[in-house]
């Protein structure tokens, strides 16, 4: 009997160490998965973060290591700047001079450039007997018109000279072609600086510093005594009918 006591007691021991052993392997078990969960819980939690870092890093980096540069080529403003219109003058009446040649030059002189510019004048009255005014009758002036500009010249003792040139305000000015390039664009005779041709002779004369006067033929100017001459018909309020270089006149 007792030895069947001591044999169940032994086989009680047994169980118990053995259900013991299964019971502390259960808990281990247990412990090492749920580190696992909580390395894989950790990985889980962790990674996409990390993830998400680098992906910011990889869009900021490029943008700051390799800064955008614009390029702006230089503009280039190109300015074309015409010439100013040459101007060719045909007679200058402050100097009274008809293409730079002054009164009582030789008509030669006056004819060889009157031609060699505007060709042959439109009228030539030849050689004809002159005005009372001038002396003795006899043919001793002649009249050479281009366009409205009239050039007087007479012989005395066979010396043939230009004594006056005129032009009437809205008569032609004559127009030719020089002997060389460049060829004007405009031709003009001069007048004193500030006059216009519409002005009255009593702004002309106010302009210029002489003042417009009756002159003794009886006539409104504005007259260098002896030289040149704006003459108007009537009044002093007009504008001037004729301009001279040098006054003559013949009733």
């Amino acid at each position: 009997m007792r030895q069947r006591e001591l044999v169940l007691i032994g086989i009680i021991i047994l169980l118990v160490g053995v259900i013991a052993g299964l019971g502390f392997g259960a808990l281990s078990g247990d412990d090492e998965t749920t580190g696992a969960g909580s390395d894989v819980a950790t990985s889980a939690d962790t990674n996409p973060s990390e993830q998400e870092a680098e992906s910011e890093d990889a869009a900021v980096t490029p943008a700051s290591a390799t800064p955008t540069t614009t390029s702006t080529a230089p503009t280039t403003t190109t300015t074309t700047t015409m010439p100013p219109p040459l101007v060719q003058e045909v007679a200058n009446v402050p100097e009274q001079t008809v293409l730079g040649l002054p009164l009582d030059s030789l008509l030669d002189e006056v004819e060889y450039a009157m031609f060699e510019v505007f060709s042959a004048p439109d009228s030539d009255t030849g050689w004809i007997e002159g005005c009372p005014f001038d002396g003795p009758g006899e043919l001793n002036e002649r009249t050479m018109r281009w366009g409205g500009l009239l050039l007087n010249f007479r012989s005395q003792d066979g010396v043939e000279t230009l004594v006056n040139w005129s032009w009437r305000p809205g008569s032609a000015i004559p127009t030719g072609s020089l002997p060389v390039d460049p060829q004007p664009d405009e031709w003009v005779i001069t007048l004193h600086d500030g006059v216009d041709v519409g002005m009255s002779l009593a702004q002309i004369g106010a302009e210029v510093g002489i003042p417009a006067v009756m002159n003794d033929f009886g006539y409104p100017a504005v007259q260098q005594r002896g030289g040149w001459t704006y003459l108007a018909l009537e009044s002093v309020d007009e504008p001037p009918f004729e301009i001279m270089a040098r006054f003559l006149i013949c009733d």
